[in-house]
C-alpha cells in the first residue's frame, strides 16, 4: 500500500459486525411466536446498515481523494482507447465481485435443496437472481447495484471535482426516492430502485468519514482529534443507538403505548439517515471509535457476516420443525449458525478470496 493512502478502517469491520449481530438476534426472537410482532420490522435495521456499508466499500476506490491503483483508477481518460479500456476493467470490477458472492451463495442453496428447505425450481430462480426467497432478497439487490457501479465511476473520470461527483449521487438518490417511493415498496423487493438511495447514501459516506483518518506513514490527516470536542459525537452516537431502540415496536408499546406493527418494514430511507448520522458521529468520537478499533468480538462477526447471513435463516426455520422447546430453539439455532459460518468462511469464502486475489492481480 502507497504512503498518502488512507489505512483501512478497523472500526467498520466492528460496524459490520454489529449490523450481522442485528439481524440475527431479530430473526432468533421473531422465531419465538410470543416475541415475533414485537421485534417486527427489526431485522432491516441491520439489512440498511448493511447496504450502507456496501455503497461505502464498493465506491471507495472512485471517490477517495488519494490515487489507489485499482483496475478501475488505472484507466486515463485521455488514453483514445479509454472506452475499451474501461469497459474491460468494468467486467474485471463485476467478476471480482460474482467470485466473492456466488460460490458461498451457490453452496448455501445447494444444502437448502437437500433439507427441504427450497425446491430445486425454487433454488434455480434464486441462482438466477429471479427471485430472493426468505433473506436473500438482497443478494439480487446487491449484484444489480454493482452492474451500475462502473456506470457512475465512467462518469466520475470525467467529472473530478469533488462537487460535480457529491452533485451526481445526491441527484441520483433523490431521483430515485421519488421514482420509487418508499411507501410503495414490496417487502424484500429484489428491485435495485428501491434500494438504490439507500446505497448511494453509502457512497457519499466516503467523502466525510474516508479522507479525514490517519494515512500509511502515520501523520495525521486534515481533521485534528480534540477528545473534549469529540466526546459530544460519541454522546451523538450513543443517542442515535437509543433512539433506535426506542422505535422496536415492542419497546414503543411498553413506553409510549403503540400498537405493535411492522411500520419499520419500509423505513429504509430515514433509518438510512440515521445510521448515516451514527457512522459520521462514530468516525469523529473517541470513546467509541476506540472501543470499536480494539474489539475483537465485533471484527470477528463482521469477518464472518456473509456467510452467516446466508445460513443463520435457513437454521432457524429448519431447527423450528424439530424442536419445540423456544429457549432450546434459539440456543441451538445461534450455535448452529456460528458453527456452519464459519465452515462455510473458512472452507469456501477464504480459498475464493485468494482465488479472486491470483486471478485480477
Amino acid at each position: 500500500m502507497d504512503n498518502g493512502m488512507p489505512k483501512r478502517m478497523i472500526w467498520l469491520d466492528s460496524v459490520r459486525g454489529l449490523a450481522i449481530l442485528i439481524v440475527l438476534a431479530v430473526h432468533i426472537i421473531q422465531a419465538v411466536p410470543k416475541y415475533h410482532d414485537a421485534v417486527s420490522g427489526c431485522g432491516k435495521m441491520g439489512v440498511w446498515l448493511l447496504f450502507l456499508l456496501t455503497g461505502f466499500f464498493t465506491f471507495r476506490p472512485y471517490l477517495i481523494d488519494n490515487k489507489i491503483n485499482t483496475d478501475i483508477n488505472s484507466v486515463n481518460p485521455e488514453d483514445k482507447t479509454f472506452v475499451k479500456q474501461y469497459v474491460m476493467a468494468s467486467l474485471r470490477f463485476y467478476l471480482k465481485r460474482i467470485i466473492r458472492i456466488y460460490p458461498a451463495f451457490s453452496v448455501v442453496l445447494v444444502l437448502s435443496v437437500l433439507i427441504g428447505y427450497l425446491g430445486i425450481p425454487e433454488a434455480v430462480k434464486n441462482f438466477l437472481l429471479l427471485e430472493g426467497t426468505g433473506h436473500f432478497w438482497t443478494l439480487p439487490v446487491e449484484l444489480k447495484f454493482y452492474l451500475v457501479t462502473p456506470l457512475f465511476g465512467f462518469v466520475f473520470s470525467v467529472f473530478k471535482k469533488r462537487e460535480y461527483r457529491i452533485s451526481l449521487l445526491v441527484f441520483t438518490a433523490v431521483m430515485f426516492s421519488f421514482l420509487f417511493f418508499y411507501k410503495n415498496c414490496p417487502e424484500n423487493s429484489i428491485q435495485l430502485g428501491w434500494y438504490l438511495p439507500v446505497l448511494l447514501s453509502g457512497a457519499l459516506l466516503n467523502y466525510v468519514i474516508c479522507n479525514g483518518h490517519k494515512t500509511t506513514d502515520g501523520e495525521n490527516a486534515s481533521f485534528k482529534r480534540n477528545k473534549t470536542r469529540l466526546s459530544i459525537y460519541d454522546a451523538a452516537a450513543v443517542s442515535i443507538l437509543v433512539l433506535l431502540f426506542l422505535m422496536v415496536p415492542g419497546i414503543r408499546h411498553v413506553i409510549f403505548g403503540i400498537p405493535v406493527s411492522r411500520y419499520l418494514s419500509d423505513k429504509y430511507l430515514f433509518l438510512s439517515l440515521l445510521w448515516m448520522a451514527f457512522l459520521f458521529s462514530i468516525d469523529r468520537s473517541s470513546y467509541i471509535l476506540s472501543f470499536l478499533e480494539k474489539s475483537r468480538i465485533l471484527p470477528f462477526f463482521g469477518k464472518i457476516s456473509y456467510s452467516l447471513y446466508l445460513v443463520h435463516y435457513i437454521v432457524i426455520q429448519h431447527l423450528g420443525l424439530f424442536i419445540e422447546n423456544q429457549k432450546l430453539k434459539s440456543v441451538m439455532a445461534l450455535i448452529l449458525s456460528l458453527i456452519l459460518s464459519l465452515l462455510l468462511e473458512r472452507i469456501i469464502e477464504r480459498p475464493v478470496i485468494r482465488l479472486s486475489k491470483k486471478l485480477f492481480s
